[in-house]
């Protein structure tokens, strides 16, 4: 995974989301990383 995605990744982690958003971030993100491989 390259820097700029962990950094972003990173500082989303530090900011309070609401739990049903966070859930889909989550899932979105679990997608596009199996679209990846």
């Amino acid at each position: 995974m390259d820097d700029k995605l962990e950094k972003l990744k990173r500082e989303y982690m530090n900011i309070p989301i609401p739990e049903e958003l966070d859930f889909v971030v989550r899932k979105a993100l679990k997608e596009s990383e199996v679209n990846r491989m």
